[in-house]
């Protein structure tokens, strides 16, 4: 190899004019397989897919579904521990949302901002067309886990008792520093007219925060359109290989260029390609007809209360108070499961090709070394677990008396 020629070699800004440039001298992509290889499909980004941040995307799946699968099983018993229970499980849910929350909406910035320069041609250092593909499967994969708590806000509420009770809330104000539970005010006493006035300032603080979480959850989705729209322009809009008007290298040319790059590795089918694409479509779009659907039953909620009663009594409403009413959540929260174990699948799945390409070539994989952003990610959800354990430690002080 010649190591001058090779560090000659410009770097990729535009598709078109880095595949003319090598079009000129295919030998070069045989002898500087390290630098165009690199170029064309990258060899990693440990901003996106390192060791941290893989820890971080498992960790968010992992702990929706933990948690979940936990409310779903409580929801309707009637034990002696199921209040305790309830009471950890609606914090811990609350601080792993807002968490998560947050993870989310930095990953779908980043993706924003790295997406854009990547298509604009003004930076791609690090942006091969395998990292894009990560980078578009990464927005779905910290998307989806979600929506099943931003659209059961059930979830987040407490109970008095075992019961079918609507959500409580400590304040400060309410009588020596107690919850005060859901009840009917009638009476004409003073104490209970205190009472339901502290019940009205609770449902206003606990509507407000859900439609906080909700709102957010919204940001969210907004910032993960741009990486949709990357990928759809990418996979189904006009093509720069082949024989349609626009081209720039014809299949076998290209062909040719990409041949030494998967030399005596496992590459990806075209079969495989497209199911990641589709699965990614699908989960997106996913997300958005649910997310529609939510928005739509709000405004129900407020000024169509016959059309929302309606919906209510056939269980549309994705309302989680009880097993018959949540029917509808509970298919939500499946589906989202099965969608993020094909994201899953597909991060993997081009991770370990890119991982197999990068050692090929001769290049250095640093996916899969800590750095200092890898740390932090993993830091995130840190609060979880701290949460958890504090409230079970101390069961004494918040349990029942």
């Amino acid at each position: 190899m010649n190591i001058s020629v090779c560090e000659s070699l410009p770097p990729r800004h535009k598709f078109a004019e880095y595949i003319t440039f090598m079009e000129n001298d295919p030998s070069l992509v045989a002898e500087c397989r390290l630098r165009v290889c690199g170029a064309l499909w990258g060899t990693g980004n440990p901003d996106i897919s390192g060791m941290g941040m893989v820890t971080g995307y498992i960790l968010e799946t992992s702990i929706m579904v933990i948690i979940v699968s936990i409310f779903l099983a409580i929801n309707n018993m009637k034990t002696s521990n199921q209040k305790y229970t309830r009471f950890v499980l609606a914090n811990v849910a609350s601080t792993f949302y807002d968490t998560a929350l947050f993870f989310t909406l930095a990953v779908q910035l980043a993706s924003n901002i790295i997406l854009a320069k990547a298509n604009s041609g003004l930076n791609t250092d690090g942006m091969g067309a395998i990292t894009m593909k990560i980078t578009w499967v990464i927005s779905n994969l910290t998307l989806l886990p979600l929506l099943p708590m931003a659209l059961g806000s059930y979830l987040f509420c407490e109970r008095t008792d075992a019961g079918h009770e609507l959500p409580t809330l400590t304040l400060p104000l309410a009588p020596q520093g107690r919850k005060v539970s859901n009840m009917v005010c009638l009476g004409g006493t003073s104490t209970l007219l205190s009472m339901c006035s502290h019940q009205e300032r609770i449902q206003q603080i606990l509507d407000a925060k859900n439609r906080q979480r909700f709102g957010l959850f919204f940001l969210c989705w907004c910032c993960s359109f741009y990486p949709f729209l990357s990928r759809m322009i990418a996979n189904y809009g006009q093509s720069q290989i082949g024989g349609d008007p626009g081209s720039v290298i014809t299949q076998d040319t290209w062909n040719e260029i990409i041949a030494p790059c998967f030399e005596d590795i496992s590459s990806i089918t075209s079969i495989t390609d497209s199911a990641i694409n589709f699965l990614g479509v699908i989960s997106w779009l996913f997300v958005t007809v649910m997310l529609v659907y939510k928005v739509i039953l709000l405004g129900m909620e407020n000024t169509h209360q016959e059309q929302w009663m309606w919906l209510k009594r056939k269980n549309l409403t994705l309302e989680t108070e009880t097993m018959t009413e949540s029917r509808m959540w509970m298919s939500l929260c499946t589906i989202t499961i099965i969608l993020l174990a094909s994201q899953i699948w597909s991060f993997f799945r081009l991770r370990k090709l890119q991982r197999d390409m990068t050692k090929n070539i001769g290049g250095d994989y640093t996916d899969e070394q800590w750095t200092f952003g890898q740390i932090v990610s993993v830091i995130v959800f840190v609060p979880v677990f701290v949460e958890t354990f504090h409230l079970i430690r101390y069961k004494k002080i918040y349990g029942p008396n």
